[in-house]
């Protein structure tokens, strides 16, 4: 399978997945908060958050192995073996530390997040039981990472479809069934075990002749591992502290049920990032190949055609939810759930901006681009960190949100864009115009037209469940005429015939 099919097939499965487990997502949440408060769901929120931090104490390795499995994806059976066996016996120290840390951080987590006296006995449980699911399934991330890095997206999308789909039925049942909190962790314990499984099973079918074992363990490869992976571990911590604490602070210096309100209106514009995202991150190991080959050309190519996909999606989702999530919100999961048009406003600018540096920093990861990276994001993350602090307390939610879009533009937000035009040799105008400003500039005219209208026709749009699916579909059919028009038609084209000719 050639890179190209398997980056396209690796998009279009990830994306149309990635929708129906939305689907799902969002026909369960509303059941859930029936069966369980604000308040719980809060603390559930913030306790998986808080223990997906302590993943991040592997130092980067994951991103090493990704990177060394794409870069030795034709080297003989035996280099494979040392690659994960190498990787899956340090994963199982890592586990031993995340647990043991994790346990002593529960009462500073407790305390900082303010839990009422009902909920503390629980919250220390599941706390805990998080920790040992999560240091159980570290070994496995070796095994996962390989089907990326091989360029098989297609079946790694699958497999991740099929476990994620099992998780919001189970919630239910549970819940109904009186688990109360500890559904979500049953659940939780349930679908790891199936990755575990199934992940082992398509491992051997795929690749028989590679072994997991201690006769392979390279001690020598965890220098070469680390050299690339710890700066991204390094970037990684600084993009959880911008784009994760905002939930954090808000519990800590407001509530868990306000943590629950902003995560039921910020559902759909993560969502979209997440399917934004995606569309990048499926062509990193091709990038790292034409690297590799010393492929400028088809770089720049590929970088500038995913930017100008990304960013179209990004800026139409972003006037779209503008519009829609108020209404979404009011008839998904009722009245009292919206966090407020101004708060919206920053994150979808957010989601912008972070859709246009995705796209370069992606690319320039998979050329080797990481230290500057890094060094540059914990400064971002510590400028973050300090912003939403100060302005979250003058102005609460929405002040943290600022607090992240200014620390963004002040580091990243100029450094990134330097960066890949000077590895790119390509000129400002050459990288912002084209890619960037022209499907801003014509998303945001069916965008303001839109909004005139929901405004004028206010009264009439908040009278029903129909008269928002009407509003919806409106503006889907605007953006659709437009924007295929405009950008797409020629861009798709473009793209495809492009790679396919440098690549052969």
């Amino acid at each position: 399978m050639s890179g190209v099919s398997s980056a396209v097939k690796g998009i279009v499965s990830s994306q149309l997945f990635m929708l129906v487990t939305m689907i799902i997502s969002l026909v369960g949440t509303p059941i859930v908060l029936s069966l369980v408060n604000k308040e719980e769901y809060g603390l559930w929120i913030l306790l998986s958050q808080v223990v997906s931090y302590f993943t991040y104490l592997d130092f980067g390795l994951s991103a090493g192995i990704t990177r060394m499995l794409a870069s030795n994806r034709d080297s003989p059976d035996h280099i494979i073996s040392q690659i994960l066996s190498t990787s899956f016996i340090t994963f199982l120290g890592i586990g031993l530390v995340v647990f043991f840390a994790g346990a002593i951080s529960v009462p500073f987590v407790q305390e900082s997040l303010h839990i009422s006296d009902s909920l503390l006995e629980v919250s220390y449980s599941i706390f805990i039981s998080l920790l040992v699911l999560t240091a159980i399934q570290l070994p496995f991330r070796c095994i996962s990472s390989i089907f990326y890095a091989h360029q098989k997206q297609l079946l790694s999308n699958i497999l991740q479809f099929v476990i994620g789909i099992i998780s919001m039925p189970m919630n239910i049942i549970l819940l109904y069934m009186d688990f109360g909190l500890w559904a979500f962790v049953i659940t939780n314990c349930t679908t790891a075990v199936l990755n575990v499984i199934i992940y082992s099973y398509y491992f051997k079918k795929h690749y028989p002749t590679i072994r997991v074992s201690l006769k392979y363990y390279q001690g020598a490869l965890l220098p070469q591992l680390y050299s690339y992976g710890f700066f991204i571990f390094l970037n990684g911590i600084a993009w959880v502290i911008v784009s994760s604490t905002d939930r954090m602070l808000i519990g800590s210096l407001i509530s868990l049920t306000a943590v629950t309100i902003f995560s039921l209106s910020v559902r759909l514009p993560e969502i979209v990032l997440g399917l934004i995202f995606k569309i990048t991150d499926n062509f990193f190991p091709m990038m790292t190949e034409l690297n590799e080959k010393n492929e400028l050309g088809s770089f720049k190519t590929i970088h500038n055609n995913l930017m100008l996909i990304s960013i179209t999606v990004a800026s139409t989702a972003a006037w779209s939810l503008y519009i829609l999530d108020e209404l979404f919100v009011l008839y998904w999961v009722g009245s009292g759930n919206f966090i407020g048009q101004p708060v919206i406003a920053a994150v979808l600018l957010l989601m912008v901006i972070h859709s246009i540096l995705h796209v370069s920093a992606v690319c320039l990861n998979g050329a080797g681009f990481v230290k500057g990276f890094s060094l540059l994001s914990l400064l971002e993350a510590g400028l973050n960190l300090g912003l939403s602090i100060l302005l979250g307390k003058m102005y609460g939610v929405l002040g943290i949100m600022c607090g992240t879009i200014i620390a963004s533009v002040l580091t990243s937000g100029w450094y990134t864009p330097y960066l890949a035009m000077k590895f790119m040799k390509i000129n400002f105008y050459e990288y912002l115009f084209n890619p960037i400003l022209k499907p801003l500039i014509i998303t945001a005219l069916p965008g303001l037209l839109m909004i005139g209208v929901k405004w004028y026709f206010n009264s009439f749009f908040s009278t029903s469940v129909w008269a928002f699916i009407l509003l919806a579909a409106i503006t889907g059919l605007l953006y659709i005429v437009v924007l295929w028009v405009a950008i797409l038609k020629p861009a798709f084209p473009t793209l495809v015939s492009k790679i396919k000719s440098k690549l052969s």
